[in-house]
């Protein structure tokens, strides 16, 4: 659940004003006010995984420690797709940035203590509609299915110009140093999977056998994606990892609609790759 959810908010990826609150509710989902998308953006700074090796306190090096996290304080993004940047930040989103947007703009706390996943709560708080579909919703355990009114939504309100100015540097210049690595390989996973033909027809059921017995064409496949990724220097866990989600995706029926949400933050962000790409990740 939470890595469909912040996938939406990354495909998207951070003043603290009181009295500015989130404009009315449609039908779309809510529109951001400036302030509070400023707010979202400085907290999104704390998100990029740093490079543990650098001590940005005493660095002399230029070429290093031009970004600053929410505070201020210069920090060293960890680059490369083996950093795992995407990964991390669905961890670490809701309450490393989601929660403190809410919290400095004055909205209601997330206190919804009888939805399990916070990021949930989060989202609905700040977009004004739930992330799942309502069947989705009511059927605890099974695949999340996500809305799509909730995907146009991250893409309207949560991807910044890549010129706009961000931690220090510009959104582009953040996502080149800690992101670009890791969702390449999540959009690889994607044309590596479509390209076998194996996002048609997948079942929760073959899925969960495959993750059991350790074998089969789904295991065999992710198997397969991720020593060709080693290859790139990737670590086998993510690339294993971003084959498996996938399929299931896929298994969900939305494996199409999430690429299709990827397509606009490449075109933007990583318009060479996307160039390649644009006939997979291409909005239908």
């Amino acid at each position: 659940m939470r890595s469909l959810i912040v996938k939406l908010l990354t495909a998207g990826a951070c003043l603290g004003l009181a009295s500015v609150a989130v404009a009315e509710a449609i039908e779309q989902g809510k529109l951001l006010p400036e302030p509070v998308k400023d707010i979202l953006w400085t907290k999104a700074c704390d998100l990029t995984p740093t490079d543990w090796r650098v001590k940005c306190k005493d660095n002399t090096d230029p070429k290093l420690c031009q970004f600053r996290n929410s505070k201020g304080e210069p920090i060293q993004p960890l680059a490369g797709a083996s950093a795992s940047a995407s990964i991390l930040a669905r961890f670490s989103l809701p309450w490393t940035a989601i929660a403190p947007t809410i919290e400095e703009a004055g909205l209601p706390p997330l206190e919804d203590a009888s939805v399990t996943d916070e990021t949930e709560v989060a989202f609905r708080r700040l977009a004004g509609i739930p992330v799942q579909t309502q069947d989705s919703a009511k059927n605890w355990g099974a695949l999340v299915t996500v809305s799509p009114a909730a995907v146009d939504w991250a893409l309207r309100e949560l991807v910044p110009a890549p010129d706009r100015p961000m931690c220090g540097q510009t959104a582009k210049a953040l996502y080149d140093a800690g992101f670009r690595d890791s969702v390449r390989v999540t959009a690889d996973a994607y044309t590596f999977l479509k390209g076998k033909g194996l996002l048609k027809n997948v079942t929760t059921a073959a899925l969960d056998e495959a993750n059991n017995v350790r074998k089969g064409k789904y295991f065999q496949a992710c198997q397969s994606f991720a020593k060709a990724q080693k290859r790139k220097k990737v670590e086998p866990y993510l690339a294993d990892g971003e084959c498996r989600f996938w399929l299931r995706r896929a298994a969900a029926g939305q494996a199409d609609l999430i690429a299709g949400a990827m397509g606009p933050v490449l075109e933007k962000y990583d318009p060479t790759f996307f160039k390649k790409n644009k006939r997979h990740f291409a909005r239908k």
